[in-house]
């Protein structure tokens, strides 16, 4: 059962990358939750600057609960705080994969183990939070935890990062034809212990293509993505996902450990839907 365990969590970080795009368009009246069964591939890099890849196949299970003051959807987990019409509190999540033990540029270093990002965030809504196609701006603050899946599991705390993004996601322009999409453009920030634990390399660790470097904080990247999720009545749902990640100006950039400022990830997944509430959610608190 624990070694399961493991193995399962070796996709929860794919999860939290393809989650957002793989929802179909919200039914009327909403259901208070639903659940369903994701299945989908996505081809990542062992850490964003590594010019080494890894493709994932991922199947998981997908919950949507929609509360009166929790909600748990393809805008993350969430206590609904909307102050105004105009803003929104969420919880923000994201992370990185572990790294393959046979990457290249990090041999005989320790291997980097899956992190997991966790922290509040803000959204500003220029047009409303009920806009049907919304266009916000996202502030967020996360704490990263990495994961031994080979040791007891237990998080340990690797520094915090931030980012700005701006988002704008669409279910009307093609809604004819069950097609939505979905833009995101970010601009990151990490301190210096969580740059270090990707891209530093310790005195005992050097040699002479890969010499000591401690990393710093600040400036940590620029990230562009995509998706389109096309429905096929309520029931499924098929998704395609493209990221662009871009280290140029990052503070880590001349580390020996970045071996491309630029990398591509590209996912594709399907849902099968089959199971939903009657009671309808109910109405959002603003």
């Amino acid at each position: 059962m624990y070694a399961k365990g493991k193995t399962y969590l070796r996709y929860f970080w794919v999860v939290l990358i393809l989650i957002p795009g793989i929802l179909g368009a919200e039914p009327e009246p909403e259901p208070l939750w639903e659940a369903g069964i994701f299945t989908g591939a996505v081809r990542l890099p062992h850490y964003p600057g590594s010019d080494e890849y890894r493709t994932y196949a991922v199947p998981a299970p997908v919950l949507i609960y929609r509360g009166e003051f929790f909600q748990a959807d393809r805008d993350g987990v969430r206590g609904v705080f909307v102050k105004t019409d105009h803003f929104e509190t969420n919880v923000s999540l994201h992370g990185n994969p572990p790294a393959s033990k046979r990457n290249n540029a990090r041999e005989g270093m320790p291997r980097l183990h899956g992190v997991v990002e966790i922290g509040p965030s803000l959204k500003w809504f220029p047009c409303g939070v009920h806009d049907p196609d919304p266009l916000y701006l996202m502030l967020a603050w996360r704490a990263g935890f990495s994961i031994n899946l080979e040791g007891n599991l237990t998080p340990r705390y690797r520094g915090h990062t931030s980012g700005l993004h701006l988002v704008y996601r669409n279910q009307t322009l093609l809604s004819r034809h069950d097609v939505r999409f979905g833009l995101n453009l970010g601009l990151g920030l990490a301190d210096r212990r969580f740059n270090h634990y990707f891209y530093g390399v310790d005195e005992i660790y050097s040699r002479e293509d890969r010499p000591a470097y401690t990393a710093r904080n600040g400036y940590s990247g620029l990230e562009l993505s995509a998706y389109v999720n096309r429905s096929f009545g309520p029931d499924f749902s098929l998704m395609a996902y493209g990221r662009w990640d871009n280290l140029d100006g990052a503070v880590f950039a001349d580390s020996s450990l970045v071996k491309t400022r630029n990398n591509y990830t590209f996912g594709c997944a399907i849902v099968w839907w089959f199971l939903k509430s009657e009671k309808p959610a109910p109405a959002r608190i603003n």
